[in-house]
C-alpha cells in the first residue's frame, strides 16, 4: 500500500492509545485519544474483528468470499451477496459514473497481468456492463463472461469506515484509523487540537520521510495514491494500460471508501476531467501532482487546494549520466499530428522500432509495432520520432 499519509503523533498532548493489526495485506492502526486504556483496547479489538469479517467477504483471493463467487459465476447466474459486497459494488458504480469510467473495480484480469509482469490492454477489460444489481434482494445477476472484481483500495477504505462505526458503537468520541497509511478516517479531534494532524507524505521520496504539507482532519476521510511502494500499478480502466505522468494524488471525502476510489481516479483523469469532476462534486476535495519528479505540477480543488505544500523538503536525485535527457515530445509539433499514423521510435543507442503510433501523452507512447506487438514506451526512453503520415 502506498504510504501517502502520516499521523503527527508528537502534536497530540492527550493520552493516545495505539492498536495495530494486519489485514488485507497491509498494516492497520487505530489511535484513540482521551479514553481509559483497557476500554480503548476492547473497542479496538472489536473493530479488528469487523475488519477481518469484511476481508472474508470481499477479498477476491479468499475461498467462499462474495467476490470470489461472483468472479467464478457464469452468464445468467444470480448470486446472493452480503451487504458488504453490495455496498462496495454500489459505491464503485457511483464513482465510476461520476469519473466517466476513470475508476472501475472490474479490472481483476488486467491487474493479474500486471502482477505477473505482463502487458495489459483493452482486451482484458469488459466492453459492456457485466453485473445487474437487485439491491432490495441482495442479488447480483451476471450478464456476461469476464467478471473480474478487484475492490483494491476501495475495500480497505470501506473497512476503515466500518472501524469508525464500531468505535462509535462503543461511544468512542475521538479516534483515527488507517489502512496501510494510504487511507485514514477521523472521528472527532484529540483534546486540545483542532483536528487530527495528518501529513501528506511526499510521493517522490522512497524513504517516506519527507512531508509536503499537513491537514487537520475531523469527521472526514483522507486517502492518497502513488507509486513508491508498489511501483507503477494503477491501471486506466478505460484502456487497461498502466498510467504514467502522475506523481501522486489525495482525496478528502465524507467516507474512506469514497476517498480511496476518488484518489485512485485522480491518478487516471486528465486535468480537464478533474476540474469537471469537482465542479459536479463540490463536497469532495482533491490534490494531484502531475509531470516529472523534479518539476511537479499541482492540480487541486476545494480544501486540499489550500494546503501549503513544501517541495523544498525533498529534492529528487539528478538523473544518471547515461540516461537520455528529458524531452517534451508533445511540445514538438511533429508528434501530435502523427498519432494514428506510421512512426519509427528511435532510442538513444540508435535502435529503432516501427509501427503505428496509437496514442501519445506527456509521459508515454503507445505503438502497434510491425510484428503485431503492442508496446507502451516511456517518453523519456525515446531520443526521436521519425513519422510520415503518408506512409
Amino acid at each position: 500500500m502506498n504510504p501517502a499519509l502520516a499521523l503527527d503523533r508528537d502534536s497530540i498532548v492527550a493520552p493516545l492509545h495505539r492498536f495495530a493489526h494486519m489485514a488485507m495485506n497491509c498494516d492497520w492502526e487505530i489511535f484513540i485519544a482521551g479514553e481509559d486504556a483497557e476500554y480503548a483496547r476492547q473497542a479496538a479489538f472489536a473493530a479488528w474483528d469487523e475488519v477481518d469479517r469484511i476481508e472474508e467477504q470481499i477479498s477476491r483471493f479468499m475461498p467462499g468470499s462474495d467476490v470470489m463467487r461472483l468472479n467464478a459465476a457464469q452468464p445468467g447466474d444470480e448470486i446472493r451477496i452480503g451487504p458488504t459486497a453490495l455496498d462496495c459494488l454500489l459505491l464503485a458504480n457511483e464513482i465510476s459514473e461520476q469519473t466517466q469510467g476513470a475508476f472501475d473495480v472490474m479490472v481483476g484480469r488486467a491487474m493479474d497481468r500486471i502482477r505477473a509482469g505482463e502487458n495489459s490492454g483493452p482486451e482484458f477489460l469488459p466492453n459492456a456492463p457485466l453485473l445487474e444489481m437487485d439491491a432490495a434482494r441482495g442479488i447480483a445477476r451476471v450478464l456476461g463472461e469476464g467478471v473480474a472484481i478487484d475492490f483494491g483500495a476501495l475495500g480497505k477504505g470501506y473497512a476503515v469506515d466500518r472501524v469508525l462505526a464500531v468505535l462509535r458503537e462503543w461511544s468512542i468520541e475521538n479516534a483515527l484509523a488507517h489502512s496501510g497509511s494510504s487511507s485514514c478516517a477521523a472521528l472527532g479531534t484529540p483534546p486540545g487540537c483542532d483536528g487530527w494532524p495528518v501529513g501528506l507524505r511526499d510521493p517522490r521520496d522512497a524513504s517516506n520521510e519527507a512531508t509536503l504539507g499537513r491537514v487537520s482532519l475531523c469527521n472526514a476521510a483522507l486517502s492518497g495514491s502513488g507509486f513508491q511502494t508498489q511501483g507503477h500499478h494503477i491501471i486506466d480502466p478505460r484502456n487497461g494500460t498502466l498510467i504514467k505522468g502522475r506523481i501522486g494524488s489525495w482525496a478528502l471525502c465524507r467516507s474512506a471508501a469514497r476517498s480511496d476510489g476518488v484518489s485512485t481516479a485522480l491518478m487516471v483523469m486528465a486535468p480537464d476531467e478533474i476540474d469537471h469532476f469537482f465542479a459536479q462534486n463540490a463536497e469532495d476535495s482533491g490534490l494531484v501532482l502531475l509531470g516529472s519528479a523534479r518539476k511537479p505540477q499541482v492540480v487541486g480543488s476545494g480544501f486540499l487546494a489550500e494546503v501549503k505544500l513544501d517541495f523544498d523538503a525533498f529534492t529528487p536525485p539528478e538523473p544518471a549520466p547515461d540516461e537520455p535527457p528529458e524531452i517534451s515530445l508533445l511540445a514538438d509539433p511533429i508528434v501530435r499530428p502523427f498519432v494514428g499514423h506510421r512512426a519509427t521510435l528511435v532510442w538513444p543507442n540508435g535502435a529503432k522500432q516501427s509501427g503505428v503510433l496509437i496514442a501519445a501523452s506527456a509521459d508515454w507512447l503507445h505503438l502497434q509495432s510491425d510484428d503485431g506487438a503492442t508496446i507502451l514506451v516511456p517518453r523519456e526512453a525515446i531520443a526521436w520520432i521519425d513519422a510520415n503520415p503518408k506512409a
